[in-house]
């Protein structure tokens, strides 16, 4: 896990403070519904993104693995290798759509995907415009246990996605995922390495598609030091919140750190009430896409203190 660098996670309204650092626009999405979890309590899908104004806030959820666990009520669902790699239901996909609208006049220059398939589907019907559809192992879901969160093999992938680049996959086969689910500070130093992987990329702008465990991750336990107090909570579906991302070096000041603070704080944020609106899909309480959400490694004390 990198140490020189302190990664900064702003609200995108608090953009004009920001005008002297160079900062990423991430987009970052959560996927829709998938069949398994339709059998079990509802998914949830994040993304973060540079968007007009119009809706910081989305939900929108639907894959097969989701609606299976819903219906039975049961999350042993998600042991069913019937579920392998679950695919969207036409819920899911009518959610994904939804977020069509968001990026109306977004310069979305790249879509990193996570290689499972509802993330991809989410991805292809809810941003469209996206010049380019990229795979990386990096925002998969926490691994490991459940046939849902196991990938194909690059070939079948690329046969059913022919827009995305699957060439960042390194293996043909999905070699990562293994019976035992993947250890929460491994999940973690993944997190942490997507931040040095997006920050190092040429793009500016930049949507991602992934998973509520991925999520959770990367926001409380990756060392990312969260700047606002609108930034600490936890995702529902297809929800879009709007964010830049910073990268200092590690020995920032303490006064150059708190000055970035301050300066996002006397920023008013926009009223939650005009900027979001949610799907008509079942209005479900915070669930992982194959489980209950994890305890966290590490929960920062507070938004501005936390450090990478």
């Amino acid at each position: 896990m990198s140490v020189t660098t302190r990664y900064e996670l702003h609200p995108a309204w608090a953009a004009d403070t920001l005008k002297d650092t160079t900062h990423k626009v991430l987009h970052l999405v959560r996927h829709a519904q998938g069949a398994s979890r339709a059998a079990a309590p509802a998914a949830r899908v994040l993304l973060v993104a540079y968007c007009p104004p119009v809706s910081p806030t989305l939900r929108a959820r639907a894959g097969t693995h989701n609606l299976a666990v819903s219906s039975s009520g049961s999350e042993e669902e998600y042991k069913s290798e019937k579920w392998a790699d679950a695919r969207l239901t036409a819920t899911g996909i009518g959610q994904a759509e939804r977020l069509q609208p968001t990026f109306v006049g977004t310069p979305v220059e790249v879509c990193l995907v996570s290689p499972l398939s509802r993330t991809i589907q989410t991805a292809l019907h809810g941003i469209p415009t996206a010049p380019r559809f990229v795979a990386t192992e990096l925002v998969r879901e926490r691994n490991g246990t459940h046939p849902c969160d196991r990938r194909r093999t690059r070939a079948e992938l690329a046969a059913d996605f022919p827009l995305v680049d699957f060439s960042l996959l390194e293996s043909e086969a999905d070699t990562l995922w293994t019976p035992e689910r993947e250890p929460l500070p491994d999940l973690a130093s993944r997190a942490r390495a997507f931040l040095d992987f997006v920050s190092a990329r040429p793009e500016t702008h930049i949507a991602v598609v992934t998973h509520h465990d991925f999520l959770e991750s990367l926001f409380f336990d990756s060392g990312l030091a969260l700047m606002d107090g609108s930034l600490r909570k936890h995702f529902h579906n297809a929800e879009h919140l709007p964010t830049l991302l910073v990268a200092r070096p590690a020995a920032a000041s303490a006064a150059d750190v708190a000055a970035s603070a301050s300066a996002a704080s006397t920023v008013a944020a926009p009223s939650a009430e005009a900027h979001s609106f949610e799907s008509t899909a079942t209005s479900a309480a915070s669930v992982h896409d194959g489980g209950a959400a994890p305890a966290h490694t590490a929960a920062p004390a507070a938004a501005a203190a936390v450090t990478a």
